[in-house]
């Protein structure tokens, strides 16, 4: 697992024990016995999402190091138990961050440094076949295990966790492209509503940046969305960025992956074009908000899809 430091960012509100978190004298004695670690801690920021949670990297003077993660109100024990839940469930080679330890007044999680590399982005996935299938296989591990989870979520939670207020809020675009985005909206929900459905354990935002990859294992990391859902949102939303970034075959590369995870799991994916459809339509979302180079003409083609998906 590469560390990638940010400046440290200790001040943030929703997190109050973020300096203590980052305060090797403190933090030293509480992780030496989880870690194993024995000298001077270093302490490095590695994401820090103000107002929501902050990855922490430290690392003892023997090499012992661990991952730290500290999360908003009281969020803490529960994301430890869903780790620990993990844990237990998964077999093979497919596995979760193993959980060390919780510091329940600091709002602190602490896991295993996860072994391997973070999976490249979809780009550089191009002509790896293998890999892709090897991913879809160890997807089916997460989606066919025997984790227990209460927190279920369908389609329209996650259109309101990631979409915000959706194309509804495109008051800045054409009345034509704003209504076009609102009724596909509108039909992916009503096709979702009459979809016969096996709700399965969803890691809740699988994309490459989740994903760290080991000759022995495949690791996916950041199970914050965890839920019980339609398996259809994890599948389509790594299908559609092979489609959307790899230039030549990535829809040959999606497939594979498809292939690969139905060879694992046993079973269809019922709600699949519904839900791919609903990652064409959230990075049209994204486009809006974040406005890169040429995002209007990216923008409609992703509505392009979206309707593509609808119409099968």
């Amino acid at each position: 697992m590469e560390e990638r430091a940010l400046a440290p960012t200790p001040a943030d509100a929703a997190l109050p024990h973020l300096g203590i978190a980052a305060d090797p004298r403190v933090m030293a004695p509480r992780l030496a016995p989880l870690l194993d670690g024995h000298g001077n801690l270093d302490i490095t920021i590695l994401k820090h999402t103000p107002g929501k949670r902050c990855v922490v990297a430290y690392r003892f003077e023997n090499g012992a190091r661990g991952i730290g993660k500290m999360l908003r109100k009281q969020r803490a024990a529960r994301h430890a138990a869903a780790l620990a839940a993990l844990q237990r469930a998964l077999v093979g080679t497919t596995r979760t961050p193993r959980l060390l330890g919780c510091f329940d007044d600091l709002g602190l999680v602490v896991q295993e440094w996860v072994p391997g590399e973070r999976l490249p982005e979809y780009a550089d996935l191009a002509g790896r076949g293998a890999l892709v299938e090897r991913l879809g296989a160890a997807l089916a591990a997460l989606h066919t295990s025997a984790v227990a989870i209460e927190r279920q979520a369908d389609l329209a939670a996650h259109l309101r966790r990631t979409c915000g207020g959706g194309p509804a809020a495109w008051s800045d675009l054409s009345s034509a492209t704003r209504r076009r985005g609102i009724a596909l909206q509108t039909a992916m929900l009503a096709r979702e509503a009459v979809l016969a459905r096996t709700l399965r354990p969803c890691h809740g935002d699988f994309s490459p940046r989740q994903i760290f990859v080991h000759p022995s294992r495949v690791s996916f990391v950041d199970v914050d969305g965890l839920c019980l859902g339609d398996p259809s949102l994890d599948v389509a939303s790594f299908r559609v960025g092979l489609q959307a970034h790899v230039e030549d075959g990535g829809a040959a590369l999606a497939d594979r992956f498809l292939a690969a995870y139905h060879a694992a799991a046993g079973d269809a994916v019922a709600g699949l074009d519904v839900y791919e459809a609903f990652h064409w339509l959230r990075r049209a979302v994204v486009l809006w908000r974040k406005r890169p180079v040429d995002w209007e003409s990216q923008l409609e083609r992703c509505l392009e899809r979206c309707s593509a998906r609808l119409v099968m």
